[in-house]
């Protein structure tokens, strides 16, 4: 992952908070912004403030896709927070975006929290009006 791509990350190389070797940042560093970046999101949707959640919650989402170390049960849950956020502001073929691709990755891994998401799959569908998508999830 490039150190200059944000300007969190650039801040974070730049004041030594990150371990950054040509122009990418360590694994170990990584991990620790995508967590900065998910839990802030998680603050900031508390707060109701979900457009700044969502900034947050996609950088640790951008951010992952660089890091190996991820899991996919971690994928899913920055991706359901995604889907929770873009659901709060109106979003809802975001809101159905993320929470299928979290559904394609519990799938590989046959996800105890599966269920959880095909029933917000279910809600999403509702608000959209689409009830026999509804009912099939």
């Amino acid at each position: 992952m490039l150190a200059s791509r944000t300007p969190v990350l650039a801040l974070a190389a730049e004041s030594g908070v990150v371990q950054v070797v040509d122009g990418v940042v360590e694994e170990d560093s990584a991990m620790l912004l995508i967590s900065i970046h998910f839990w802030y999101g998680m603050f900031l949707q508390s707060r109701g403030r979900y457009g700044e959640a969502r900034d947050h919650f996609e950088e640790a989402y951008t951010m992952s896709a660089h890091t190996k170390s991820i899991l996919s049960s971690q994928l899913m849950v920055i991706l359901y927070h995604l889907s929770e956020v873009t659901f709060a502001a109106g979003d809802m073929d975001s809101s159905l975006k993320h929470l299928l691709s979290a559904v394609v990755l519990g799938r590989d891994s046959k996800h105890p929290d599966l269920p959880l998401y095909y029933a917000k799959i279910g809600v999403v569908y509702l608000h959209k009006g689409v009830y026999d998508q509804a009912k099939a999830w």
